[in-house]
């Protein structure tokens, strides 16, 4: 037994062990107990550390520092297990004032900066609680246990379970790092390292053509069995595992170096040769089982794969479930049971709804155009492009989940976000005004799941569907069942009689079709007077509502009648399609001219729905408003957590390439196309992904041989191609630009105009004082667009022949002959005479310049209107890379003619020699990069 001795009534730790247990050494600090345990069942050694962390702040930032300090005492084997008095995020605290997020950082880097895995935990969430009563409750995980990469490699089967103590304020923690495992039966895998071999052709060839009598389906079924098997039995007779293969040639080529003479050199050059080949077949197998998609094999990370294969299982795992009761699953049997039992609840259906209201009113849509369409046969050119635009390495099943795009046509969903945040920003600086409003987002609880079918088919037939087609896609959705991966086996059988399936590519637009039910009980109650919308601008569209799949927002004023109506659409809504909404999830944002007692009558009316001044809708806050700073700090955190995994650091040069330029650097794009982020934000971010890009050693950053902005550069330039985010974010901005520009009939298109440029354009309207931050935004990404956007002649008449840019091939895009005070020329059009260039008047007001070059430029003989066109992109429109590279190259190219002293010659060479480097076909081009720039 070892003791730290407590200092008044806190701190204290003893450490007892079984006389069977080997301790080699024990060391101790005011804080820690160290053990190193020599494992014999294991046959390796390692190190347990206790630890009893302060309460104070400023006190355990230091013992994180003096932790880091001694893991070198400790080698790469040790896990660590005790009380942190600290937390990693607000999820793991219940009750109480929510913490600030900068809060957590110092927990968070000694984690992750020391590369550690949380062990997790089995069953309840919480490990100390304050015992008080109702409202002053709080629950906190402040014990955990954590341990390196390689100690897990060890005990990959460890777990800790979280078990009350009456004694105490905190459970205790049981540890197992010797988990029973039965044998499962495990399903079928195809694996792409048998493709390498010449005769897999043949053995599906021969199993295919097994004769099979039944419909056609169930042949096709029946034949993939059939080659399932056929796999199974080939296999067995050649060795599959590539890791026995590495360590059988390790062990001839070590044998080989006591043989003398010639052969020996032709023996070892083969073999070295069937071990490259083989190391390649391990990385492969890795990289199939990992399911990542983002990073291909080919340059050595099968470390990586491997350890995101155990991490995805570890995170997959489970091993108890706590009932509605409060009671705890025992057996795996009594989990699957427990799983099974709760979606045959959810899947029933629960049908008595009147449908009648629902469905009064929704248009018939399809006509018999639209009909004779969806009815003719599927083409088998049709059948192949579906087919073959699937990921090759994927199947749906229960081991795929695809996120599907369907209903993200035309930027709906950041269409959304953008009038969202207009009205709530209205909602926030409304402050007079007789009639206050309020804005209510809706969460429904499972609303795929609830989906009653017979709504469905309802809604199918109220807007025309033809029979056989709604047919057709209710066999698509009753003909369905599931089973569930339970720790790698496949147990129970659930038949569902509604829902929808979640990854389903046909599941968005049934849900699209379902919500139509609920824009029509809105419509009907706002043409009624019963439903007001919102207007925020006199001749901006009143908007009722807002609707991205199960994520809705409605708008209406914030009165008791309103209030009580809108209870009544969702009352309706929900029963004829089986909804629920989730009241914890669902809020309410009111004006700020609303009385607060108004507010609490309306928050009671919705179900007790919570009063916010803040939110998120679709991922992104609802409001902007104090310290962008902070309020986008999110996407740091995200960023940062997810570069210091553990596991991240086994990349290679080219592997940490790849996720800084398809991980990283794509998590702020959803938020950088709508928002425009702080500089510091971004620099933050970048000196963040520089640190990862240059690497670490033993807790400090390696010297940046470079500065990032090199990094930044065109690969043909020098750089290796990051994208710069201020830049970035611009161009992503840019498109948004773009589209109010050439589609003017959109509702964000309207809704912006409405209320900002009503009597201009957006490139000529000023910013005014109370504009909202993604207008402010997209007015930072004006000046690009407007800088390579030029006007396509049609008939001339909505061009200006002085301000506006439409002479091609220049600079600037406009006439560089200046305008004569008798000059009376206003439109384009004045300069056109039956439906040709005036070519007098042409030369008698421009410069030769300009009228040569306008003489070139076409008319349109239909009488087409001018429209917009986009200088640097393919068929004239605005791509984000397109706005990009005209921020950035042109800086570029500038910078390089500037180290080269305006030599062209060498320009011309050192992107030649670029060019010629990344176009070689040979791994470790971030070597030869390196050398080249001395780095």
């Amino acid at each position: 037994m070892v003791v730290v001795e407590a200092m008044h009534k806190a701190g204290g730790m003893a450490l007892f062990w079984k006389d069977e247990l080997k301790i080699l050494e024990v060391l101790m600090t005011s804080f820690t107990i160290e053990a190193h345990v020599e494992d014999m069942e294991a046959n390796t050694d390692w190190w347990f550390i206790g630890i009893y962390a302060s309460c104070d702040h400023q006190i355990r930032k230091e013992q994180w520092k003096v932790l880091a300090n001694r893991k070198r005492l400790w080698g790469d084997r040790w896990m660590i297990a005790g009380d942190f008095n600290d937390l990693v995020s607000n999820d793991e605290k219940w009750g109480g004032i929510r913490r600030e997020e900068k809060s957590f950082h110092d927990f968070r880097d000694f984690i992750n900066g020391n590369y550690l895995l949380d062990i997790g935990f089995i069953g309840h969430p919480w490990t100390w609680c304050n015992n008080w009563e109702e409202e002053g409750e709080v629950k906190q995980r402040l014990d955990r246990g954590l341990c390196t990469y390689p100690w897990f490699q060890v005990f990959d089967k460890v777990n800790c379970r979280h078990i009350d103590s009456y004694a105490s304020d905190h459970s205790i923690l049981m540890f197992d790092t010797m988990m029973s495992s039965s044998r499962r039966k495990h399903r079928f895998f195809f694996d792409k390292r048998w493709l390498k071999r010449e005769d897999i052709g043949e053995v599906i060839r021969i199993a295919w053509e097994q004769q099979v009598e039944g419909s056609r389906m169930y042949q096709v079924a029946t034949k993939i069995k059939n080659c399932r098997v056929a796999l199974l039995k080939w296999k067995n007779n050649f060795q599959a595992n590539s890791r026995d293969k590495i360590e059988l040639i390790k062990k001839q080529l070590c044998d080989l170096k006591e043989v003398r003479g010639n052969s020996r050199n032709i023996s070892m050059a083969a073999l070295k040769k069937e071990l490259s080949k083989a190391y390649k077949e391990e990385e492969k197998h890795w990289q199939q089982k990992s399911r990542i998609q983002w990073l291909k094999e080919g340059d050595k990370n099968t470390k990586f794969f491997h350890a995101s294969v155990q991490g995805r299982r570890r995170r997959n795992s489970l091993h108890k479930l706590q009932r509605e009761d409060g009671t705890w699953t025992e057996s795996e049997e009594e989990l699957s049971t427990e799983i099974a039992g709760y979606y045959r609840i959810l899947l029933d259906s629960n049908e008595g709804g009147d449908l009648n209201e629902v469905l009064h009113g929704i248009p018939h849509t399809i006509t018999d155009e639209l009909n004779r369409n969806l009815l003719k046969p599927v083409l088998e050119e049709e059948i192949k492009s579906v087919i073959f635009s699937m990921n090759p390495e994927k199947a749906p099943g229960i081991d795929d989940s695809y996120i599907s795009k369907a209903i993200q046509t035309h930027k709906q969903i950041l269409d959304n976000i953008m009038v969202s945040h207009e009205y709530m920003h209205y909602l926030k600086n409304k402050k007079q005004g007789k009639d206050g409003f309020m804005a209510v987002k809706l969460d429904m609880s499972k609303a795929y799941d609830r989906v009653e079918w017979s709504f469905l088919e309802a809604i199918m037939e109220k807007m025309g569907f033809d029979c056989k087609w709604r047919n057709w896609v209710m066999e698509c959705v009753k003909s369905v069942s599931y089973s569930f991966n339970i720790n790698g086996e496949v147990k129970e059988f659930v038949i569902p009689k509604r829902g929808i399936r979640q990854g389903d590519p046909l599941s968005p637009y049934l849900f699209l079709l379902c919500s139509e039910g609920l824009s029509n009980l809105i419509r009907k109650a706002a043409d009624s007077k019963k439903l007001a919308g919102m207007q925020i601008s006199r001749q901006g569209p009143s908007i009722t509502h807002l609707l991205f799949a199960d994520d809705s927002v409605i708008f209406c004023k914030a009165n008791l009648d309103q209030a009580n109506e809108l209870r009544r659409v969702l009352k309706v809504y929900g029963m004829g399609l089986g909804q629920e909404i989730n009241l914890e999830k669902s809020s309410i944002l009111f004006s700020k001219n609303v009385r607060p007692q108004l507010m609490d009558e309306i928050c009671q009316t919705m179900g007790n729905m919570q009063r916010v001044s803040q939110g998120k809708y679709l991922g992104l806050p609802m409001v902007v408003s104090g310290s962008k700073q902070q309020l986008f700090g999110f996407i740091k955190t995200s960023i940062h957590q997810r570069m210091l995994k553990w596991k991240n650091r086994l990349l290679s040069a080219a592997g940490k390439e790849t996720m800084l330029k398809s991980v990283a650097l794509a998590m702020p794009t959803y938020t950088m196309s709508c928002f425009q982020l702080p500089s510091k934000l971004c620099k933050e971010i970048s000196s963040l992904m520089a640190n990862y890009w240059w690497g670490e050693a033993n807790g400090k950053n390696k010297i940046h041989w470079c500065a990032w902005k090199k990094l930044t550069r065109n690969k043909y330039m020098g750089g290796l191609g990051f994208k710069d985010l201020m830049a970035y974010n611009t161009a992503l901005l840019g498109k948004q630009v773009w589209r109010m520009l050439t589609q003017p009939n959109l509702l964000v298109s309207q809704v912006m105009k409405a209320k900002y440029f009503p009597r201009s354009s957006i490139f000529k309207c000023k910013v005014p004082n109370n504009a909202s931050w993604i207008w402010r935004s997209l007015m930072g990404a004006r000046e690009l667009v407007e800088q390579g956007t030029r006007r396509k002649i049609g008939n001339g008449r909505k061009t200006n022949i002085w301000e506006d840019r439409w002479i091609p091939d220049t600079l600037d895009g406009r006439v560089t002959t200046p305008r004569n005070s008798d000059n009376a020329l206003q439109q384009v059009h004045e300069l056109i005479c039956q439906k040709r260039w005036n070519r007098n008047l042409v030369f008698k007001h421009f410069n030769k310049k300009d009228a040569e070059t306008i003489l070139t430029i076409p008319v349109s003989l239909a009488g087409k209107e001018d429209a917009n066109f986009w200088i640097k992109g393919a068929g004239g429109h605005y791509s984000v890379s397109s706005g990009y590279k005209l921020l950035v190259m042109n800086k570029d190219i500038r910078q390089q003619r500037n180290q080269l002293e305006g030599s062209t010659t060498l320009e011309n060479q050192s992107q030649r020699l670029w060019k010629d480097l990344w176009k070689l076909k040979v791994k470790q081009k971030q070597k030869v990069w390196r050398r080249q720039g001395n780095y």
